[in-house]
């Protein structure tokens, strides 16, 4: 029989009670372990207590009326009781419920439950390095405040001020003022902005001018460098060359081709004559330039020349082109 049984609190962990132990003089120790003691939690704390209890040469008892307390103090090897009787003797629990009978699809033979081995520290672990300590708790709690306080008292008191400038303005006095500026430079720094609008509107007016295609025409002057041939021979008596309406002269630069539209023209011996010509196509394709249609087509005669000396013009595409009045402008102006 234990004398002095340890009645450990529900809160006491395993340094404590290996204090308690130590201070004991009995060798037969009985800890007497409450139904929710922090100690009987789990079957490394016995391990610990055993392994104590055997360096201070202690025999240790364990009473407790938890199942699965007394089993897990008994498979570690403590001697396991279920109460103290009123001589301070330990008192057996009851013995648990047979176990329920296997089916025929268990395996049979006996459960094989884990065991643990723990070795016991060399250093005991002391309460104070889990437990809370509320001194110090408070003190971050007081500083947090005093910080907080003086973030508002920063936010009150600092002194703060608004200021609104009104800007009087007033005309110039005189006039013609000119201000040298360039875009991006001092001393008046001038930004270029480009705004373009544009509406239509369609309006009637009073007619359409129609232009039909038409082809280019231009005055074409031929130089008779011939001689008036002597007598007897065939030319003989025979006043010049005689160029006849439909004579065929090419551009020589585009190679366009114009026929002689003017009648039949005689240019007399060492002497000109100018004619008209028209572009064969029709169409601004015939606007050649000056002295450019050289060339007479079907000619035998090499002092016989021809040129332009101005432009060919007149060719156009076909095109309706709005004839417009006063009265459509005003009556535009009032659709707008």
């Amino acid at each position: 029989m234990a004398a002095d049984p340890i009645y450990v609190e529900t809160e006491e962990e395993i340094p404590e009670v290996v204090e308690r132990m130590r201070r004991t003089t009995s060798q037969d120790t009985m800890l007497v372990l409450p139904a929710r003691s922090r100690v009987g939690q789990s079957r490394f704390n016995f391990q610990l207590l055993k392994n104590y209890a055997s360096r201070m040469g202690k025999k240790v008892t364990v009473v407790c009326d938890d199942p699965a307390v007394q089993k897990m103090a008994s498979e570690t090897g403590f001697a396991v009781f279920g109460t103290v009787g009123p001589a301070g003797e330990g008192i057996a629990a009851k013995e648990p419920p047979p176990p329920a009978p296997r089916k025929w699809w268990q395996r049979k033979g006996p459960l094989v439950a884990p065991h643990i081995g723990v070795i016991a520290p060399t250093k005991l672990i002391t309460k104070t390095a889990t437990e809370l300590k509320p001194g110090r708790f408070l003190l971050y709690m007081a500083m947090l405040m005093i910080l907080l306080l003086g973030l508002s008292a920063m936010a009150v008191f600092v002194p703060s001020a608004s200021v609104t400038l009104i800007a009087q303005a007033a005309p110039f006095s005189q006039r013609d003022v000119e201000i040298q500026a360039e875009p991006g430079k001092a001393p008046i720094r001038v930004r270029i902005s480009q705004i373009s609008r544009t509406d239509s509107q369609g309006f009637k007016t009073t007619g359409v001018k129609a232009v039909p295609l038409a082809p280019a025409m231009a005055q074409v002057v031929y130089t008779n460098g011939l001689s008036q041939p002597r007598c007897p021979s065939p030319d003989c008596g025979s006043p010049g060359l005689v160029f006849p309406r439909g004579q065929r002269l090419k551009d020589n630069k585009d190679g366009l081709e114009f026929a002689q539209i003017s009648p039949n023209t005689l240019v007399r011996w060492n002497s000109t004559a100018t004619v008209t010509v028209q572009a064969v196509i029709p169409g601004p394709v015939g606007n050649v330039g000056d002295n450019v249609i050289t060339t007479i087509e079907d000619l035998v005669y090499a002092k016989v020349t021809a040129t332009n000396p101005q432009a060919a013009g007149g060719g156009t595409d076909p095109s309706n082109t709005p004839l417009m009045q006063e009265s459509d402008f005003d009556a535009g102006r009032a659709q707008l």
